[in-house]
């Protein structure tokens, strides 16, 4: 004789019974938190600087010990061991490339190079008389070190070295105490067609802020 099933027992077995179905649905896992009502955009940052440091050849401010962004004539000014911006012989500066995929061109007009590679119109300057300095110092690159209140610590060797201003036409910066050589001036003139043609290109490509900027981007 057939019983009738209880209704708590029969919703138990339907659940039972259903249960495989039920583990095998795959569950959307929203990606947006509860806290947050709308979707958040991309964490990117596009910045536009049309401040007149811009256009400054030395990076950090500091190359500027006097704060009248002026160059100094100082050796760290024209070395890539304390201007982040200054020639380094080292480097091999590459003509850029536009947004069209088309490099602007290597520079091939020395000694007269445009004063901004970007522009066609740009004017040229006439860059035979230029130098860089090369460094052989003990200092690491680029150890510019700060208070904890933001001003420039000018109590390290690296500073002392960086700001020592040059001094007439001196060819070299000597260590007083150990005699030997830190900096050593490099005269635009006296290089090789291919070092200065790359140098060129550092002039008219790399040599500013908005520069660097252009030509990295």
């Amino acid at each position: 004789m057939n019983r009738p099933i209880s209704p708590p027992r029969l919703l138990a077995t339907l659940a039972i019974l259903g249960c495989g179905s039920v583990l095998g649905v795959t569950t959307a896992v929203d990606q947006i938190p509860l806290g947050v009502p709308n979707q958040p955009k991309p964490n990117v940052l596009f910045i536009l600087d049309d401040s007149s440091s811009m256009n400054w050849e030395f990076m950090p401010d500091d190359v500027d010990q006097n704060g009248d962004r002026i160059p100094d004539n100082t050796w760290g000014q024209y070395s890539a061991q304390c201007n982040g911006l200054a020639y380094d012989p080292k480097v091999d500066y590459k003509a850029p490339v536009g947004a069209d995929g088309k490099s602007f061109g290597n520079i091939t007009t020395y000694p007269n190079v445009p004063r901004d590679g970007f522009l066609a119109s740009s004017v040229k300057d006439d860059i035979s008389a230029r130098f860089y300095t090369d460094y052989s110092g003990g200092e690491s690159r680029m150890d510019w070190k700060y208070f904890p209140w933001g001003t420039v610590n000018n109590t390290t060797g690296f500073y002392k070295e960086c700001t020592t201003t040059i001094a007439g036409a001196a060819a070299t910066l000597t260590d007083s105490t150990t005699g030997k050589i830190i900096f050593t001036k490099v005269n635009v003139k006296d290089l090789t067609a291919t070092q200065q043609a790359n140098y060129a290109n550092w002039y008219a490509y790399y040599r500013t802020r908005i520069m660097m900027m252009r030509t990295g981007s």
